[in-house]
This record gives C-alpha cells, sequence and structure tokens, in this order.
C-alpha cells in the first residue's frame, strides 16, 4: 500500500510516495534529514541552489560508502562463518567416524546398542 513520505530539506517539505513500512520509510526520511543538516551546518554563508546539491551528493556519497562497507562486513563475516561451519562439520564427522570405528572394533563391548556412548 502506498504511503506518503515527508521529508524537510533546507526549509522545503517534500512529498514522496512510499511501499515501505512507515516507520522505516520515516526512520530512512529522518537519518536524510540529519545527515543533510550535519553537512550543510559545516558550510558557511548562505547556502545556494548549487550548494544544496553539493550537500545532496555528499550525503548520498556518505550513505553509498556506509552501505559498502555494511556489505563488505557482511560478506567477510558470511565467509568466515561459512569457513568455521565447514571446520566445525569436519571435527565431528572425525569425532564420529571415531567412535564407529571404536565400536566396530570391538572396544565397545559390554555396553548396550542402545545406549548412546
Amino acid at each position: 500500500m502506498d504511503q506518503l513520505l515527508h521529508i524537510d530539506l533546507f526549509g522545503r517539505t517534500y512529498t514522496f510516495k512510499t511501499d515501505a513500512v512507515s516507520p522505516q520509510a520515516e526512520a530512512v526520511a529522518a537519518s536524510l534529514a540529519r545527515e543533510v543538516g550535519r553537512i550543510a551546518g559545516t558550510q558557511s554563508g548562505q547556502i545556494t541552489e548549487m550548494s544544496k546539491l553539493t550537500v545532496m551528493m555528499l550525503a548520498a556519497l556518505n550513505f553509498a560508502n556506509e552501505n559498502y562497507e555494511l556489505k563488505s562486513g557482511r560478506a567477510a563475516f558470511q565467509h568466515q562463518v561459512s569457513r568455521r561451519t565447514t571446520r566445525l562439520i569436519q571435527t565431528l564427522d572425525s569425532a564420529l567416524s571415531g567412535l564407529a570405528n571404536a565400536r566396530a572394533s570391538g572396544s565397545g563391548k559390554g555396553a548396550s546398542p542402545s545406549t548412546p556412548p
């Protein structure tokens, strides 16, 4: 369901249609407004139309950089989890294989077949 989202930038309200969940869309809009305000606050004097565009571009680049860093970090984390999971599976397989071999060679005599190790 399309909803209207309002963002105040440079003293002007912009309205957009969004199909995102309202709290999420509002949080994204608030984040953009904060970032634009932060960057605009570093500029001295009157902000012209050209500098507004520059501020918006800087905000977009900051968000793009943050997104890139998060994606890179997530990919590295997923690779590390995959590597550790593979090692854990190999360790468990080896331990279970050793246990099965020990039982097969008779060192498990006297134990009931239904008794867990």
